[in-house]
């Protein structure tokens, strides 16, 4: 029988009801302490579950949970004795470890383990991952009673200290991970090291891509350092070659490799190659953004010049005085013998290098103190901590003869990873490399990794660098660092409080410098020490080798139910398993930069210090705020918001860091990802890219000609939509998305670049068009800048462009102030769509007088007088021009009880049968306006100050040309296949734009139009997702369609201010069927007092369908969603009651305070998932799973079960104990 296949993973909530089918509660709180599995998968350091992927009851979806381990930093609370015993057996156990040699900074503590029977080793392999995932951890530790001895865990620990009733237990690392033996490669080491080099080279998904593999070609090491030229195969001797000629080259080449405890076994191969101040090192500081790191320049002074003691320093690099303090002094005197007292030229002043957002100068006096430690180690270096002895005095130079000898002098401080290769087992140990390969380079301070943006995510990357931000963002690598300081053991957090507080507050200031900045961080440190005596604030100081390098603050006191109510909080945390009072919010963090990539671990130790399990950040919109630390955009989470029915909105984004987060990998994307469109489907695919808990999209670029253009009657995004999303501050919120206001004018597939109406190019790795169907009256050949032979550097945003003289709505509402309003003589507004209707109430609110507001409608139009005459007019698709809606809610509007409803006291009456075919700015301002009467073909000319387009929508005509230029197939909308990809498999395509192949069937409803357009966009960005990821699921057939859920709304104010809404299912907005009709099988309610007019349309199998709205009071499109896709008798017998007469308002009676529970944006999702238990095809499964109780009794329950998990959200809702048991 083959061995089992066990893998180690974190755990999830959603694990826990398997691992309490092997986990013995009893046995656990006997052998651990105090053990909540729910509260411990959240919030312990690190807890995992072991998974068996060949055992028969595993499936490709969900394999069998074998084994959990639950590891934390503190000792366990023993449970089941008295507080005085249990307080005793912990500081016996922490005094025990300490003796031992397991300091508190080096030890991890089991708070539970278990296994199924049949797989005890599982242990063994979560051991291995928890050592993975905390690499400073020398020992895992357990006080347990001897009874442990014979579980699972009994083999793999050892006894250290033992007591009456329990005993100290270890597992060190020595022997459950060694630590990876490292050594300059022989050149005899090649043949061992062949079989994994041919793998990788075998395999295109590869950590790092073509780091992982064996230049070729060209001579040593220019061939290495160009780590694109990989060839398809391996040369045997290709690794020889190298090994031999980085033994020539000491000093210019290394080559490092690693070996496993299993003699003859090898775990990999680094090749490094020395950075000289050359042409690369210079592009490299023009391209990213690393003053932090001193633009990665040393300067040595000659040893003749420093004396005796110098010239030692320098040859063993190990002095403190071989840092920049000597360096500075040495500069500070050319200074002043070349400017004077002062060292600077009149009029400047010394500017800082750091700021108080984290850009701290790498050359700190904690780096300093951090190459001390390794002087101690050398004999031939004075002892760490001696003051450097005054260099000699140099020869007098003139300042020319200076410069000149310090460009000489100047040389690079590092050296890049040219190659990195290692085995799959052994890659989260990839880190073990680095303390070698400094050693390698005794020179150089800092190790530089620079990976192709379309490279799979390579280890050593996440564990122990810091990607640095490129000054460009077409940069097609990402650059990543790792400072020989930020490698030293000892780094700690601890809390700031009291006197010490106040010293470490000198410290900081030290450390920031002297800025406004710096004294405001200062301030609002001591602040925060201040209020930790009455528990409203705190404040952490992360140090190494006894040197503050770092802070954070926070506010304590967090009321943590308005966040649940207008965030998805519970989809990235299991919100039971926090206390009310577990929350705290980050208020700054400032890390110097060489240690940055101890981010998180600097706020799992800020949480365990301060109690705390949750800490928040809220990012508001003002502009003067400042942008959020490098810890949040990195290691936070944002949090994907949500309408909130109660009523109340948040005005700004929110990010989340727990410590299952934490301690969850989140895989790293740097593809290229363009968007072109500021829709809603462009948005929903820019939300879903940046709110995955799973991975991190750190290279998303959004073209949204006009800025973010959002806010309608029935949009989904709104201002707090776009605030919850951090979109209105992309440029400095860290979130790896840029905002660009630029239209497309060009594409070249083949070199994957897009040509911008600037003259810039923008390059991708993957491409989605979602820019929509657009009004297309700007576009009128009349006066169409068209190049016949191409469009590159040419400008035809015409969205952009002054000299169009037809303006759309919301360019001209956001240029048009209200005194000039009130003095426009003539607009006019051309369309005969529901956007011309609503128009005209935009333009009154925004101050135009309704005198001045001329309606040109281009076909004949005629409102009916009468209900029955609305019945009469067809329903025409609203997203194909929406003519059809214009009609029915001008006939609504009509029907109300009150006057000027679909037009004011004072507008002109509408110009019909009017056709706008050019128009030219006027010599004396404003336009003429130039259109073609339908009933005789003559010209008609109008002049106005402004003409506003709100015609039926098409496909920009540029984007068209380009789209048909590079191929892409093109029928009426893009073609696109399930999986929304066009023709070309790195062009998307969504939104109203699109429309699936004929291939998936006539069942798909193929203009994407008809459908929701947030969730095309979501639908899309999942399909990038998978591709890019090993997250989302299983690629689709081309032709399976996707499940769509969502119903499309379309509304707007009419010109009397009373609003019309259509909220309905996809099927049916596309139905060429009349409003007569009710659907297919099915019927429809309607009310009509007077004052608003409302219909529900129900289908066939008594589904609400469809909404119909007209009246003064405001509604929420999306609000009103809910109520799509439900049984109509979730509506607390609405039937029964419209049937009686009882029912005056349809829409009131559906907005009772009673039914707040359907509205709730997570009813939809608990609604489906357990339709999807009732609907099971097979009825043996579905009996299992529901029982004997009937379908009545399971929906009752689920609604009981709802209103309890969202209880904060339904305040009105009162659950009668009796009731939630079955």
């Amino acid at each position: 029988m083959a061995p089992p296949k066990l893998r180690a993973r974190p755990a999830v909530p959603k694990d826990a009801h398997e691992i309490r089918e092997f986990v013995d509660t009893e046995t656990q709180l006997r052998q651990f302490g105090r053990f909540d599995l729910a509260h411990l998968i959240e919030n312990a350091s690190t807890c995992l579950v072991a998974i068996d992927e060949s055992s028969p009851a595993s499936s490709a979806k969900k394999p069998l949970i074998v084994g959990l381990l639950v590891v934390t930093k503190d000792v366990p609370v023993p449970y089941g004795v008295t507080a005085r015993k249990g307080m005793e057996r912990l500081k016996w156990a922490a005094a025990e470890a300490a003796k031992t040699g397991h300091r508190p900074d080096v030890a991890a503590w089991i708070s539970g383990c278990a296994t199924r029977p049949e797989h005890r080793d599982a242990v063994l392999v979560m051991l291995q991952t928890a050592f993975d995932r905390m690499p400073a951890v020398e020992a895992i530790l357990a006080a347990s009673p001897p009874e442990v001895e014979r579980g699972a865990l009994g083999g793999h620990v050892k006894k250290v200290a033992k007591t009456t009733r329990f005993a100290l237990y270890a597992a060190p690392r020595a022997t459950v991970r060694p630590r990876l033996r490292v050594r300059r490669a022989r050149v005899e080491d090649h043949d061992d090291l062949h079989p994994l080099l041919s793998r990788v080279n075998d395999d295109p998904n590869a950590p790092g891509g073509a780091l992982s593999r064996l230049p070729t070609g060209g001579d040593g090491l220019s061939a290495l350092l160009n780590a694109a030229n990989r060839a398809a195969g391996v040369d045997r001797f290709a690794l020889a070659r190298l090994i031999e000629e980085a033994r020539d080259s000491p000093s210019k080449l290394c080559v490092l490799v690693a070996e496993t405890e299993i003699v003859g076994k090898f775990a990999g191969v680094m090749a490094l190659s020395a950075l000289d101040k050359d042409v690369r090192a210079e592009r490299m500081v023009e391209a990213y953004d690393i003053a932090a790191y001193d633009d990665l320049e040393n300067f040595y002074p000659p040893p003749e010049e420093c004396g005796e003691e110098v010239k030692r320093a320098v040859t063993k690099v190990a002095a403190v005085w071989r840092g920049k303090i000597e360096r500075r002094r040495i500069e500070r005197a050319a200074r002043e013998k070349e400017f004077g007292a002062g060292g600077m030229p009149p009029g400047n002043g010394e500017t800082p290098r750091a700021s108080a957002k984290g850009q701290l100068s790498a050359g700190r006096v904690a780096e300093d103190d951090a190459t001390a430690a390794t002087a101690a180690s050398s004999s031939d270096a004075p002892p760490a901590g001696e003051e450097a002895p005054e260099p000699s005095t140099p020869r007098s130079l003139s300042a020319r003869e200076e410069r000149i000898r310090r460009e000489k002098l100047k040389d690079s401080s590092a050296f890049v990873v040219t190659m990195l290769c290692v085995d799959p087992e052994y890659e989260a140990q990839s880190a073990d490399f680095l303390a070698h390969a400094f050693a390698a380079f005794p020179r150089k301070d800092v190790c530089a990794i620079s990976l192709h943006t379309a490279a799979p995510e390579l280890p050593l990357v996440d564990i122990a660098t810091t990607r640095v931000s490129a000054k460009d963002q077409d940069q097609d690598h990402t650059l990543h660092l790792a400072h020989r300081a930020g490698q030293l053991p000892g780094f700690a957090v601890r809390l700031a409080a009291g006197d010490g507080g106040h010293l470490d507050a000198e410290a900081i200031s030290e450390m920031l410098g002297d800025d406004a900045d710096a004294r405001a961080n200062v301030r609002s440190f001591r602040a925060c020490v201040d209020g930790y005596r009455n528990g409203t604030h705190a404040a952490v100081v992360a140090t190494c080798e006894d040197q503050v390098v770092g802070f954070a603050t926070f506010t304590l006191n967090v009321e943590v139910d308005p966040l649940i109510s207008c965030f998805q909080l519970d989809d990235y945390v299991d919100v039971d398993a926090h206390r009310k009072d577990g929350y705290a919010d980050l208020e700054e963090c400032v890390l110097n930069p060489i240690f940055s990539h101890k981010r998180a671990f600097m706020m799992t130790e800020a949480m365990r210090l301060l109690k705390k399990t949750a800490i928040a950040y809220r990012l508001a919109m003002e502009p003067n705020q400042p942008p959020p630390p490098e810890v949040v955009g990195v290691d936070f989470q944002l949090v994907a918001g949500r309408r909130n029915h109660l009523g109340f909105d948040a005005s700004f984004a929110l990010f989340i860091f727990t410590a299952r987060i934490a301690a969850t990998h989140r895989e790293q994307v740097n593809q290229r990802v363009v968007v072109v469109g500021s829709t809603e489907s462009a948005l929903g695919i820019v939300e879903r890219l940046l709110t995955i808990p799973e991975c991190v999209f750190n290279n998303v670029t959004l073209l949204a000609v006009g800025g973010l253009a959002v806010g309608g009657p029935a949009s989904y995004y709104n201002k707090a939509s776009l605030a919850k999303l951090a979109l209105e501050r992309a440029d400095s919120n860290r979130s790896g998305i840029s905002i660009h206001d630029h239209a497309v004018v060009g594409l070249d597939r083949d070199a994957r670049e897009l040509h911008l109406d600037d003259g810039t190019s923008l390059s991708y790795e993957l491409l989605a068009i979602a820019c929509g169907r657009q009004d297309q009256a700007r576009s009128i050949s009349h006066w169409f800048p068209y190049d016949p032979v191409g469009v590159v550097n040419v400008r035809h945003s015409l969205a952009l462009d002054d000299d169009v003289p037809v303006e759309r709505l919301y360019d001209l509402c956001a240029n048009l102030a209200e005194e000039d309003a009130r003095s426009v003589e003539k607009i006019i507004v051309y369309g005969d769509t529901l956007r011309a209707v609503g128009a005209v109430r935009t333009l009154l609110n925004k101050g135009v007088r309704p005198e001045a507001i001329q309606s040109v409608v281009p076909t004949p139009d005629y409102v009916p007088p009468s209900l029955s005459g609305h019945r009469r007019q067809a329903l025409m698709p609203p997203s194909e021009g929406g003519r059809g809606l214009r009609r029915v809610a001008l006939a609504v509007g009509a029907m109300l009880d009150r006057p000027h409803v679909n037009s004011v006291e004072g507008q002109p009456p509408a110009m019909e049968g009017l056709t706008l075919t050019g128009a030219t700015k006027a010599r004396g301002g404003g336009v003429d306006a130039t259109f073609s009467r339908s009933s005789d073909g003559d010209d008609v000319t109008v002049h106005a100050d402004f003409v506003v387009a709100c015609a039926d929508r098409d496909i920009d005509p540029v984007v068209f040309k380009l789209l048909n230029d590079n191929g892409i197939v093109y029928d009426g909308h893009v073609v696109v296949d399930a999986s929304f990809r066009t023709n070309d498999p790195d062009v998307y395509a969504t939104g109203s734009v699109a429309k699936f192949s004929r291939r998936c069937g006539a069942g798909a409803l193929a203009p994407l139009g008809y459908r929701n357009a947030r969730e095309c966009g979501m639908r899309a960005a999942d399909s990038i997702i998978r591709r890019v990821t090993d997250y989302g699921g299983v690629e689709p057939e081309p032709t399976d369609v996707p499940k769509f859920y969502e119903p499309n709304a379309i509304s707007a104010v009419l010109p009397g201010g009373v609003q019309f809404l259509n909220v309905a299912s996809a099927f049916r907005f596309a139905s060429d069927g009349s409003l007569e009709e009710p659907p297919p099988g099915g019927r429809y309610l309607e009310t009509a007092n007077g004052e608003t007019y409302t219909r529900i349309d129900v289908d066939a199998e008594n589904v609400i369908c469809g909404l119909f709205y007209c009246g003064e009071k405001r509604v929420d499109a999306t609000h009103v969603s809910a109520l799509i896709g439900l049984p109509i008798a979730y509506v607390q017998n609405l039937e029964e009651n419209y049937a009686a007469g009882d029912v005056k308002d349809l829409l009131e009676y559906c907005l009772d305070v009673k039914l707040n529970a359907i509205f709730h944006a997570k009813f939809r999702d608990a609604y489906r998932a357990m339709m999807e238990v009732a609907r099971a095809p097979d009825e043996d499964a579905r009996s299992v799973i529901l029982g004997p109780r009937t379908m009545d009794c399971i929906a009752e329950e689920a609604m009981f079960e709802f209103v309890k998990r969202y209880d904060h959200d339904l305040p009105h809702y009162k659950i009668p104990k009796a009731a939630v048991a079955w």
